[in-house]
């Protein structure tokens, strides 16, 4: 799993639901000034705020703990922790892929204005994101694509060769292009 400060995780989760940082202090109840540090991974939160913001992102009681410790800096303790103990960390991978070795290719995904998107399709936006990573995880596992990240709606994926990453991604999009 790719190591991401908690700041960057916060910034993308918030990013990922079209939030403003103004909605999440107020959510979170502190001040803008306050997530603003949380988010440039200046300042840590609270306990207390940790745990607000584990009940808002909806991390499971029995992660928490790790959860408290990626929040409050202690993000490389749990770099190399099972996806069990923080799945909230990334996406699973199957029990059989491993990372491509030597030369590699990336592809990175990103659905483009999604902050707009999910605010003004609020109601659906959780329905329509999920549909979305159905269809980009079939094309990349179809492919032989190692994802090494999930965040929002944001893929990070690894492949052995050139080709196959180009084929992930002329599926994917011919995929999505079909999609109502």
């Amino acid at each position: 799993m790719a190591e991401v400060t908690f700041g960057e995780w916060l910034k993308r989760q918030r990013g990922a639901r079209g939030w403003t940082q103004e909605q999440l202090a107020s959510q979170v109840s502190c001040s803008l000034s306050a997530l603003r540090k949380f988010e440039s991974d200046e300042r840590f939160p609270s306990p207390d705020i940790v745990e607000r913001l584990a009940e808002i992102f909806n991390i499971p009681p029995e992660e928490r703990k790790s959860f408290l410790r990626y929040a409050r800096g202690d993000w490389q303790a749990i770099a190399d922790v099972d996806y069990e103990e923080a799945p909230w960390r990334g996406e699973r991978q199957t029990e059989t892929s491993a990372p491509p070795s030597g030369t590699v290719t990336f592809l990175f995904t990103d659905i483009e204005g999604s902050t707009k998107l999910a605010q003004s399709h609020a109601d659906q936006w959780e329905s329509l994101r999920a549909r979305h990573h159905e269809i980009l995880k079939a094309a990349i596992e179809s492919n032989h694509g190692y994802i090494f990240q999930v965040i929002g709606d944001a893929f990070c994926v690894a492949f052995s060769n050139a080709g196959d990453a180009l084929q992930a991604a002329v599926q994917s999009q011919t995929k999505l292009q079909k999609e109502n």
